[in-house]
């Protein structure tokens, strides 16, 4: 199973907007993306998507380079400060 998070810093005070996106739904069709799990985190300053399945990093990629398909990521354009990034796991730990 892979995991990919993408982290993105927000604009001061766009909290509220972004949870008004968060409830409208990812744009991303998640139940034929081959991804299992979707996650999202929200502070004040951050958003942080993770994402698990199979090829987690190639869906998104995948998403991400199709023009027509990431063009409904444009809604969150003018709350991004500065370039989302990746984020790959190293390390997990798991009581047994």
């Amino acid at each position: 199973m892979q995991s990919l998070i993408v982290v993105a810093r927000l604009r001061p005070g766009v909290e509220a907007e972004v949870r008004e996106l968060i409830a409208q739904g990812p744009p991303l069709d998640l139940q034929s993306s081959g991804l299992t799990r979707n996650t999202i985190y929200l502070s004040e300053n951050e958003v942080v998507f993770l994402f698990e399945g199979p090829d987690a990093e190639r869906v998104m990629h995948e998403f991400l380079n199709d023009p027509v398909a990431s063009a409904r990521l444009a809604s969150w354009g003018h709350l991004i400060d500065g370039t989302p990034f990746m984020a790959r796991r190293e390390f997990d730990w798991q009581a047994s």
